[in-house]
């Protein structure tokens, strides 16, 4: 149980912030060097880093901001793998993601929720991958994460449509009420 107590209060650090003040500024990032990242951090006044790339522990304990590390989910992951991938100490959250031989993320494909619900049960998660209006009450129900994430599942010819991002946040907020 020591991996779901450490993201565990890694969740309830971030839901607490979440209550009382704005939304976290989070930059995302995919294999920058770790000096780069911590500049745009410093510049930007990052408050946590989303690192969807293939960087490893060392680079996620060098880079100051806390940081949400991305693992890509293929369709042979089991929740095993995806346990094992996240390191207690490390990361202060892990975001499970449509894993892709061509793309870090933004693809518009799901995986199968039924991992990351099992993850779930063990460890506090963001859900990712092929999320939009349409489905994001379904996954919430199905896997019950701390938070969401979209990008292209709110796009119309490739630019965020407002009306999407508005039904997106709609449809998460009424998930299992």
């Amino acid at each position: 149980m020591r991996g779901a107590s450490w993201f565990g209060a890694w969740n309830e650090a971030i839901d607490d912030a979440l209550a009382r003040w704005r939304p976290l500024i989070v930059g995302v990032f995919a294999d920058q060097e770790v000096e780069d990242a911590n500049e745009i951090a410093d510049a930007a006044g990052l408050e946590l880093i989303q690192l969807s790339g293939g960087e490893d522990e060392d680079f996620v304990r060098e880079v100051r901001p806390p940081v949400l590390k991305a693992i890509h989910v293929h369709p042979e992951t089991t929740a095993e793998d995806v346990i094992d991938a996240a390191t207690p100490g490390a990361a202060a959250g892990i975001m499970l993601d449509t894993g892709s031989a061509t793309a870090r993320g933004g693809t518009g494909e799901s995986f199968d929720w039924d991992v990351a619900a099992e993850v779930g049960q063990r460890l506090p998660l963001m859900l990712a991958g092929g999320l939009d209006p349409e489905n994001v009450a379904d996954a919430v129900a199905a896997v019950d994460p701390w938070a969401v994430d979209v990008s292209s599942g709110v796009e119309t010819n490739g630019d965020k449509d407002i009306e999407k991002v508005r039904a997106f946040i709609r449809a998460a907020k009424g998930a299992g009420r």
